[in-house]
């Protein structure tokens, strides 16, 4: 199932970076994509989205073969040092023997695997993940390769380096507010604090140095640097859940908490019956309610990630659905889909619609193109997705529909404007009269929208006023007399003087007995307000 087997992977991933290892971004194309598309290397955070997802799915009988893995991760570091590294001359022989010999090692052990299981964890498409045994090399021929001339001139300085690192990891740390971390990240913030001087005590070589430096850039970023993305145009921006991070604020998680229920909803709505669920949707209800209350309790982002595949796993059993009985979706069927889907779009024309209408269509496709991405079984495959589709487009009025709505509803509002009880009557009715004239004569809908805001502008203007009015006697004070909008809140504060009383107060001549304050709720005439103090 897509989702079920999206969050595996997200978990699977997640796990990952919190260990020492590295995972490599492939192509978004195919596994056995050419170096020349690898694109810029560079260590950073990734964000899964669901649709990025469906791609790996449809893809994951694609075959990697142990010379691609080699090629692949050969590229890659030979990027790192080409992006980080100088010329010979530009370090001095202890930083530059380091660089070198991190280089020759990861080199050989690639070239000398005769087995990808010595050279790679595990394969998901888009991700690569490699042991310490490469990342830590790789880590510091691009932390070293900053290291010039200009800032180590040889091996006396590293002692001072390790005393600026310290600071740094003590500047990075501090960064962190507790407040804003459940308990549990909060101990990762105490655990690293503890471990990290003590590891910048035991740096003895350059290359040492890189790795723990790398640590602290990952404190500093809230990243954990356990991958290398390669294609970096393959990013989207879909709402997905960042990984890599080995932080969550309260905030993220809030909004991680969110987004999962939206994906459960989504694979209950709409993933289900792509299934050949036939069942009502809202038998789920309380799965889904206890699956909300039970996020609610979760601190560690993983452990929301496995949550949710059990969710969906214990849905779609309950569901009668066995998707290992179903015919994985054939690419060219998608394919075909998204074309029928392009062909349907095309038949709306630019000039019939409005801006904002306009885009709502745009909306749609994307929408179901998306949905089409994230297909992995035939049964999901189907032209009635793209009847669907051409159905909700349907939905959205053309200029002349929109028009026609539009008029209606503004002939409608701008006649309440005729209450002469809230409005000026003198002023109101001429700009109303006008405003309909313009409104029957208009031809375009943003027109009509800019011209109806314009009108209301000014009949707001009219919205009669009225004056509370207040007097006194005696030793107080009393809130100044006002004039109000209609249908306004006024608040009259009365307060006698120390030592003093409030003996009476008259509203509009009948006495009323009060504290402190008396508050017209929503002023439709005058009122007058009269205080005796004694």
């Amino acid at each position: 199932m897509l989702k079920k087997t999206m969050i595996a992977l997200l978990i699977v991933v997640m796990t990952v970076t919190f260990m020492p290892s590295l995972a490599f971004a492939a192509d978004s194309g195919s596994a056995k994509t050419s170096t020349e598309k690898t694109g810029k290397v560079s260590i950073g955070k990734q964000k899964l989205s669901k649709k990025r997802i469906g791609a790996i799915i449809r893809n994951d009988e694609e075959d990697v073969s142990l010379t691609n893995i080699k090629e692949m991760l050969r590229d890659a570091i030979k990027s790192t040092w080409n992006d980080s590294v100088e010329e010979e001359e530009d370090y001095c022989p202890e930083v530059w023997n380091e660089m070198q010999t991190a280089y020759n090692t990861v080199m050989k052990r690639v070239n000398d695997a005769t087995s990808a299981d010595e050279i790679i964890e595990g394969y998901f498409f888009f991700f690569i993940i490699v042991p310490d045994e490469i990342l830590e090399p790789i880590q510091t021929i691009e932390a070293l390769g900053s290291q010039t001339k200009q800032y180590v001139t040889g091996a006396s300085d590293l002692r001072d380096m390790k005393t600026e690192l310290k600071k740094d990891a003590k500047k990075a740390l501090s960064g962190y507010k507790a407040s804003d971390y459940n308990s549990y990240y909060r101990g990762l913030i105490n655990d690293r604090k503890a471990g990290l001087a003590e590891k910048i005590d035991k740096v003895s070589t350059f290359g040492e140095y890189a790795i723990v430096a790398a640590e602290v850039e990952e404190i500093e970023e809230n990243e954990d640097d356990s991958y290398i993305e390669i294609d970096e145009d393959s990013e989207d921006e879909e709402e997905g859940i960042s990984i890599g991070n080995w932080l969550y604020t309260n905030k993220e998680m809030s909004a991680a908490r969110k987004l999962l229920v939206k994906w459960a909803k989504e694979y209950i709505r709409q993933d289900l019956p792509d299934m050949g669920y036939k069942g009502k949707k809202d038998a789920f209800d309380g799965q889904l309610k206890a699956f909300k209350a039970q996020l609610k309790k979760d601190e560690i982002m993983t452990v929301m990630l496995k949550r949710y595949d059990h969710f969906i796993q214990d849905v779609t059993k309950a569901a009668g659905i066995d998707e290992s009985q179903m015919e994985e979706a054939s690419s060219g069927d998608i394919v075909r889909l998204k074309k029928k889907m392009k062909q349907i779009f095309y038949q709306y024309k630019r000039r019939d619609y409005s801006s904002d209408n306009w885009d709502k269509l745009g909306t749609i496709y994307g929408k179901y193109i998306d949905r089409a991405d994230m297909m992995y079984l035939q049964v999901q495959v189907r032209d009635s997705v793209a009847d669907e589709m051409k159905a909700e487009m349907d939905k959205v009025p053309d200029k002349k529909k929109e028009l026609k709505k539009l008029k209606k509803k503004y002939r409608k509002n701008l006649k309440k404007y005729l209450n002469g009880k809230k409005y000026n009557q003198k002023k109101a009715k001429p700009i109303v009269r006008k405003a309909l004239k313009a409104v029957s004569d208009c031809r375009d809908p943003e027109d009509l929208r800019d011209m109806y805001k314009s009108y209301t502008r000014a009949l707001k203007k009219t919205l009669r006023s009225f004056r509370i009015k207040t007097g006194k006697s005696g030793a107080g004070t009393v809130s100044k007399s006002k004039t109000v909008k209609y249908g306004k809140k006024y608040v009259v504060k009365v307060t006698p003087r120390a030592g003093h009383r409030t003996v009476s107060v008259k509203i509009d001549g009948k006495y009323k007995k009060l504290k402190n304050k008396y508050t017209f709720k929503s002023v439709k005439k005058a009122h007058t307000v009269y205080v005796v103090f004694q």
